[in-house]
């Protein structure tokens, strides 16, 4: 009875401790990189790579009134890369191209999300948050 009373304890601080260290997760996502990678900060995302397939993000805390003016630079040589702004429930608030302003209507977390298709290239995006 002692044995599965420890196990049950170990599991429980286990799950804790994996839990707060994806509960204020600001960068991840759900994809496969060959030969690269992509990084991140408060002001930018960056990824140079032989393929990029899947999502790759990164929180923003933004309150309404924010003004966001993106800057992307997109280099591919095979298949594509799409960046966009979702909200906390995963929808498309608005597609990033070159020179996209966003002008935030409600305070919320949001993300900045790198959609690749088996994308091969490289891509450099900024953001200001006035």
């Amino acid at each position: 009875m002692k044995l599965k009373l420890k196990f049950v304890v170990y599991l429980f601080m286990a799950v804790l401790i994996l839990g707060g260290f994806t509960a204020g997760c600001k960068s991840g996502g759900s994809y496969t990189i060959l030969r690269g990678g992509i990084e991140t900060s408060e002001t930018y995302m960056k990824g140079r790579y032989e393929r990029f397939n899947g999502n790759y993000f990164r929180n923003l805390n933004l309150e309404k009134g924010d003004t966001l003016t993106f800057n992307l630079e997109v280099n591919s040589n095979k298949d594509s890369l799409n960046i966009r702004l979702e909200n906390k429930n995963g929808e498309e608030v608005f597609n990033i191209e070159d020179n996209t302003v966003v002008n935030i209507k409600k305070s919320d977390s949001y993300r900045v999300v790198a959609i690749g298709d088996n994308h091969k290239g490289d891509f450099f995006l900024t953001w200001q948050i006035k």
